[in-house]
């Protein structure tokens, strides 16, 4: 008995390690959901990587159905039919859509791609000795104007009903701003981000301190070039302050004016030239977006 007894506590000594051994270290973070400390304590050349492709891959699904079925479907543009999703018909075309937050969806991925560039914007000040002054400069600007044109994504598929832009403090419900107020205030972003791309240029930085998706360095033209952002910023301004023009603004048709003359550099009015910008591309392949 006695022999039986001490068999059945060594056995449990070492259930006890074993289970001890499993245990999560707590020296390791939830590499899952990383802390936002983790990628604004200070900004290296790896997190600004993680960053940007976040980002980017936060636009690229948030210009699937969010933006482009749900308004489509809305505006009796098309139908999505799905036999594993009957909501892209019921909630747009049917029925009132439900509170669980279906059609939420065609909301919220631009406000979480604006939250990341946001974060990403506060870590540049606090940039590590890798970057350069035009490499910070070249960072911001580049945000700031994928910042603006999320935006402006947002604001399309509300147009007047207006959408919040001082989203910056989490815990603040914003305000919803009149579309004439988002324009002014997304033309007033592009220049600003405008004014960082110059800044790179002046200090010597030619390419992005990050590498980008393949869509927007070998479909439409390099746009990992600070030149060419430079035009891709120009050509959201124009876009933006000829939607002001319209909107009663008349002296933003000059400004669009010359952003566009920008933007297109001289450029005929051709297919090619008309074709020419960043690509978001999709795919089947394993952790990509399809």
């Amino acid at each position: 008995m006695t022999y039986i007894i001490k068999k059945h506590l060594a056995a449990l000594a070492c259930l006890t390690l074993a289970i001890g051994a499993c245990k999560d270290s707590t020296s390791v973070g939830d590499l899952n959901n990383p802390s936002l400390g983790s990628v604004s304590g200070a900004l290296t050349p790896g997190n600004l990587q993680l960053l940007i492709t976040g980002i980017l891959d936060q636009e690229r699904r948030a210009v699937d159905y969010p933006f482009l079925v749900f308004p489509g479907t809305m505006s009796r543009d098309i139908w999505r039919l799905d036999n594993s999703e009957s909501r892209f018909l019921t909630e747009t075309l049917e029925l009132p859509p439900s509170p669980g937050g279906f059609l939420a969806r065609g909301y919220t991925p631009y406000f979480i791609a604006i939250r990341a560039e946001n974060n990403l914007l506060d870590a540049v000040p606090k940039a590590t000795v890798e970057f350069s002054a035009g490499d910070k400069a070249a960072i911001s600007g580049f945000v700031r104007t994928l910042k603006a044109q999320e935006y402006y994504r947002a604001l399309e598929t509300r147009d007047t009903l207006g959408i919040p832009i001082a989203v910056k403090d989490q815990n603040v419900v914003a305000p919803i701003a009149c579309k004439p107020a988002v324009l002014a205030y997304l033309s007033s972003l592009l220049d600003s981000a405008y004014t960082d791309l110059q800044a790179a240029q002046t200090g010597g930085t030619t390419t992005f301190p990050a590498t980008l998706p393949s869509g927007w360095t070998s479909i439409g033209g390099d746009y990992s070039l600070i030149a060419n952002q430079i035009r891709y910023n120009r050509g959201l301004k124009g876009k933006i302050d000829v939607y002001r023009g319209l909107a009663g603004n008349t002296a933003s048709f000059a400004t669009a004016k010359t952003a566009l003359d920008i933007a297109l550099a001289g450029d005929p009015a051709t297919a090619a030239s008309l074709a020419a910008g960043p690509y978001y591309q999709y795919s089947t392949a394993s952790g990509e977006a399809p």
